[in-house]
């Protein structure tokens, strides 16, 4: 059963998107207003329907992705693929690399 509940936790409320995805696993997502909490879940249900629901907690850090990413262009110039390592160690990764992937927005 899926549903949206108030929940107040010390004189904050919010409201919570409560479901169980598609291997009877449950999850709760938070948001600041109900209309918000109600639109993510009619979203979720319809990804859980088709079996796509995927758990935020398994997706890859940006690091992880980046690094499995500059793995695979190996067939590149090993100048290229030494200036991309410096763009991702210099600048990317400090920034963004413990974040998941569905954290980062433009």
């Amino acid at each position: 059963m899926a549903c949206v509940k108030k929940r107040v936790n010390h004189g904050h409320m919010r409201w919570v998107a409560d479901f169980y995805d598609q291997n009877g696993k449950r999850h709760m997502e938070f948001y600041e207003t109900r209309a918000e909490a109600n639109a993510a879940l009619t979203e979720i249900r319809v990804e859980v329907r088709k079996g796509h629901y995927v758990d935020p907690a398994t997706l890859p850090t940006f690091e992880m992705a980046a690094r499995a990413w500059l793995e695979t262009v190996r067939d590149r110039a090993p100048q290229t693929v030494g200036n991309w390592r410096g763009q991702l160690d210099g600048h990317l990764v400090p920034a963004f690399g413990p974040k998941r992937i569905d954290q980062i927005t433009a």
